[in-house]
């Protein structure tokens, strides 16, 4: 699989994805994922991702048609806790923010600027009615039974308006009701979830209630990673993938070289942990300022591992 990140720099148009679809499947690459923040246009909430040429439900619709004949499962990937600050910075929205609201910053060490507006308020019942919401005219534009749900990277967490509920109940306990607010509210979409696996991994007494439709997704970018740590979620019973990385993000041209040592690492492990599938990345951090056709020696490495594991490296 790809995971293409289409809110941090360039939105492509739907000519270019069409594009895209074609060359994967092409080299049997046989799942796509978009990475959605805001770059969606939402009819009930039309100030998220205005001005950032968002997608259509209609360009959606087209790309999704187009995988299936090209037996590519188009999955729906939208941030759905943290990674948010291009939402809940607008004024509208600043309320269903972590750190916002009444109180904020009660613990004392969360004084940290780039957490501002980063994680919704899970203690907020309003962020689960926007989630709705926004599940609701997102999801149907697919015809995958899988969404990925995100959910990484929120490291404020417990930190503003959910700290006594997190010194209640500890933060661990407060993401997984998180995540399955989530489960709930996407199997009435009739979709079964995935997330990325990295704040869970804190607590790993509290994955084996991770419910064994979930699936993780289990990621790490540099060549030096612990692959075979994804056995803490395979042994579990969970489905899991392994994320390598194209090593595009904050760079003009990609690092192949460890771009191929990650890649090579996951899929090995992969086969030995005897995961679902590799999803590489091709992530936008710091504006993906690098063209698309840079990062295809990471594609190709990307597929033939994942194919055959026993490729040479």
């Amino acid at each position: 699989g790809l995971y293409y990140d289409v809110c941090r720099g360039r939105v492509p148009t739907l000519e270019r994805l069409l594009e895209l679809d074609d060359q994967l499947a092409h080299y049997k690459i046989n799942q796509l994922q978009l990475y959605v923040e805001h770059t969606f246009r939402w009819r009930t909430h039309p100030n998220i991702g205005k001005n950032a040429s968002p997608l259509s439900a209609e360009d959606i619709l087209t790309l999704d048609e187009c995988c299936r004949a090209r037996h590519i499962e188009l999955v729906p990937s939208l941030a759905a806790f943290g990674h948010l600050a291009t939402v809940l910075n607008l004024p509208a929205y600043r309320h269903l923010a972590e750190d916002w609201g009444e109180g904020r910053y009660l613990d004392p060490a969360a004084k940290n600027a780039w957490t501002r507006g980063w994680s919704l308020a899970p203690v907020l019942e309003e962020s689960y009615t926007f989630l709705q919401e926004l599940f609701a005219e997102f999801l149907p534009c697919f015809s995958s039974d899988r969404f990925n749900v995100c959910c990484d990277e929120n490291y404020d967490l417990g930190w503003g308006q959910s700290y006594a509920e997190a010194q209640r109940i500890g933060k661990g306990r407060l993401y997984l009701n998180h995540l399955l607010r989530l489960r709930a509210l996407s199997a009435a979409h009739g979709k079964r979830i995935m997330f990325w696996g990295d704040i869970i991994r804190h607590y790993p007494e509290l994955i084996p209630e991770i419910p064994r439709d979930v699936t993780v997704l289990d990621w790490g970018y540099s060549a030096w990673e612990n692959f075979d740590r994804i056995a803490d979620f395979t042994a579990t019973g969970l489905p899991s993938y392994g994320c390598p990385s194209v090593c595009g993000y904050v760079t003009l041209f990609p690092r192949i070289h460890e771009a191929a040592d990650n890649i090579a690492g996951w899929t090995q492990a992969g086969k030995a942990h005897q995961i679902e599938g590799i999803l590489n990345t091709d992530w936008g951090d710091g504006g993906h300022y690098n063209f698309l056709e840079c990062a295809w020696p990471g594609y190709l490495y990307g597929a033939e591992q994942a194919w055959n594991a026993e490729a040479d490296r």
